[in-house]
């Protein structure tokens, strides 16, 4: 089975910006029950620079750098991938969340150690003991946006 996949993230500005630099990680990766048959990045205005790296994760980055005024960004990404045999039916495969934030810590194998980085970068529940330790806050923190 191919699925197709499409995102878009538009990004509108009240004042045209002059340069911006970003990243973007919207390149799906190939893993051992899909294949990437095929990805692009479309971004308008067209980026002066752009480079990709694979991260720590296994994760396909792209740094680009929009050096023209724009009022308004676009960032596109379409991926078709190969799926291999049949759908997978999640909820009969997978442990409940609570029960893998507790195992995780121990589990060295190779899913294991793919899966700490959702811990490690704040999702899910196993992290919320820390709201009680001795580190409290020193002001609030709220959004804030350039735009």
């Amino acid at each position: 089975m191919i699925y197709k996949i499409l995102h878009r993230t538009t990004y509108r500005y009240r004042y045209p910006v002059s340069v911006g630099n970003h990243v973007a990680c919207l390149k799906p990766r190939s893993l051992l029950h899909y294949q990437v048959a095929r990805s692009e990045l479309r971004i308008q205005p067209a980026p002066a620079t752009c480079a990709e790296r694979v991260d720590y994760f296994g994760n396909l980055l792209c740094f680009f750098t929009v050096q023209e005024p724009h009022k308004e960004l676009v960032v596109e990404a379409r991926s078709e991938v190969a799926i291999e045999g049949s759908p997978a039916s999640w909820p009969q495969q997978t442990l409940p969340w609570e029960e893998v934030a507790r195992l995780l810590p121990a589990d060295h194998s190779r899913a294991g150690l793919e899966a700490y980085q959702f811990r490690a970068s704040g999702y899910g529940p196993s992290l919320l003991p820390m709201r009680s330790s001795r580190l409290r806050p020193t002001a609030r923190c709220r959004r804030r946006s350039s735009i």
